[in-house]
This record gives C-alpha cells, sequence and structure tokens, in this order.
C-alpha cells in the first residue's frame, strides 16, 4: 500500500525532482553531510520540505550517511597531516552525531604521535628545537594543525 503524504506537496512534485537530481549531482562528487546536503540545497533555492523529503530518502536508500561522510573526512584529514582536536571540530561543525564522531575516531587505526612527528620532520627537518623560543613556535604550528596539549607534550618533549 502507498503511503500517503499529508505535507502539501504532490509527491511528483518537479521541485522536489530537481532538488533531487541537485542532491544526486553534489553526491557523485563526493560525501556529505546530511546537514551539509540539506544546507546546500535550501542555499540553491528549493523549499525545505522538498529538501527534507529527498535528503529522508537519500539515507533511507543509504547515498547519504554521516557514518560514511565522517570516515571519508577523517581519512582525507589525516593525510592532510592534520590531528584530532581539529577534525573532531570540524565533523561536529558539520553537523554529525558526537556518537558518530566517536566511534568513527575510536575505530580508525592511527597513531597520532607518529603523525605529529611526520609533520614536525616535514616542516622543521629532524633537528631538535635550540631554544624555548624555537620549541613554542614548534609547539604552535602542532596545536593549529589541531594535536592536544597532551599530545604536543609528548612529542616534543623527546626533542627538548
Amino acid at each position: 500500500m502507498i503511503e500517503e503524504r499529508n505535507d502539501g506537496v504532490e509527491p511528483d512534485d518537479p521541485g522536489e525532482s530537481d532538488c533531487r537530481r541537485h542532491a544526486l549531482k553534489f553526491l557523485a562528487r563526493r560525501e556529505y553531510s546530511v546537514y551539509e546536503l540539506s544546507r546546500k540545497l535550501r542555499k540553491k533555492g528549493y523549499a525545505p520540505v522538498h529538501c527534507d523529503r529527498v535528503v529522508d530518502d537519500l539515507v533511507q536508500q543509504n547515498l547519504l550517511s554521516d557514518r560514511r561522510y565522517a570516515e571519508a573526512y577523517l581519512y582525507a584529514r589525516i593525510r592532510k597531516g592534520l590531528g584530532p582536536v581539529r577534525i573532531r571540530h570540524a565533523l561536529d561543525e558539520a553537523g554529525v552525531e558526537k556518537e558518530v564522531i566517536d566511534e568513527v575516531m575510536n575505530s580508525a587505526d592511527v597513531q597520532w604521535t607518529e603523525q605529529m612527528r611526520a609533520q614536525l620532520i616535514k616542516k622543521y627537518g629532524d633537528t631538535a628545537p635550540e631554544t624555548y623560543k624555537e620549541w613554542v613556535k614548534r609547539a604552535r604550528f602542532l596545536n593549529n594543525r589541531g594535536f592536544s596539549s597532551d599530545q604536543i607534550q609528548t612529542v616534543l618533549e623527546f626533542t627538548r
């Protein structure tokens, strides 16, 4: 039996099919979070009811997934040398639920200490900071990349 909708919009409304076409076009390029895609469609001028219906349908069809978005985002940012603090913040800004962020971050097999060392070597070479000023400069660099103070202390303590 076909479920009837009581939102005042016809199921074959051209606005909804255009919205769906745009959504699929966006998803063909990269993963989006539910929040991001919905916001992007509304920004294009589609009615909120169309956007909500299209996004819900895409989630049900597993064409749109916050978990998949978070995993893709995490590994792309790891390849860029970013740390867990910055990655978590960006996923939160993209509307991904905290539980999903925690699961994805915990399931990732990442050695953050090695990531930081690789970033330090890439930027400053394999030398230890000779002055406190240089140590602070490196700590600030790592902090801006998204590593926590505790992680930074651990790595820079060995080179101090």
